[in-house]
């Protein structure tokens, strides 16, 4: 499932952000992520979990691709920070 592409508005709003931040960084443009969104949607906590071990798997084969970060939404990070 594909989401709208990251408006320059908000890419720009998000450099803003993270500028102050980093005041060091003039332009932070490494920090801009996801610009053209993609997210997967599954039944089942079996299904995510097996397409998250084969996605690992078919990207540690291939040089060509690396992973930034991974966005865990189900994670309470009020609760991890106590």
């Amino acid at each position: 499932m594909f989401a709208p592409v990251k408006g320059s508005e908000r890419a720009y709003i998000k450099l803003k952000e993270e500028n102050a931040n980093n005041p060091g960084c003039k332009f932070p443009l490494h920090t801009l992520k996801d610009l053209t969104r993609g997210s997967y949607v599954f039944k089942t906590a079996s299904e995510l979990i097996s397409f998250h071990v084969a996605f690992i798997e078919n990207v540690q084969k291939n040089p060509k691709f690396k992973i930034y970060q991974v966005k865990n939404m189900f994670i309470d990070t009020k609760q991890e920070n106590k």
